[in-house]
């Protein structure tokens, strides 16, 4: 299992930044490799939100799947894939006066399509640089936003 931990500060509330993340289709506006999320089923709010996404790594692509697994509303967002790659995605937002302090933790298995084409250690470099593209397009997204408002 490997882990990429995150941490950023956002110029917005943490409602804003939590609204955005817990709408699955909103993740293929800030995360570069993201090709398409889609059959998105909603049983009920938060938990077991589900979600069909397709994702190219290493010239490669992935169909998943992925839950909603633990949804503690403005505090923790929590997804897990076990169709196409094995991950964990947490997302915890602290309110720091009129800001957000977001933390991310990734924790992912190289896909098995991928075991013996390309090197693990490329891989794990090319999903670190791609969790800090797509941090600073989720700052850069949300604050023009709300400079819009």
């Amino acid at each position: 299992m490997i882990t990429i931990l995150r941490d950023i500060k956002i110029k917005a509330p943490f409602n804003k930044v939590f609204d955005f993340l817990s709408e699955p289709k909103n993740l293929t506006e800030i995360w570069p490799n993201l090709v398409e999320i889609k059959n998105i089923k909603r049983p009920k709010v938060g938990n077991n939100v589900q979600y069909d996404w397709v994702y190219k790594i290493a010239g490669m692509r992935l169909d998943g799947k992925s839950e909603i697994s633990d949804f503690v509303l403005y505090e923790r967002l929590v997804t897990k894939s076990r169709k196409g790659t094995t991950n964990t995605t947490t997302w915890n937002f602290n309110k720091v006066e009129h800001d957000t302090e977001l933390q991310l933790k990734i924790e992912y298995e190289i896909p098995a399509a991928l075991h013996g084409k390309v090197d693990e250690k490329t891989i794990a470099e090319e999903n670190e640089h791609e969790v800090d593209a797509m941090l600073e397009n989720l700052r850069r997204h949300i604050e023009l936003e709300l400079a819009h408002a």
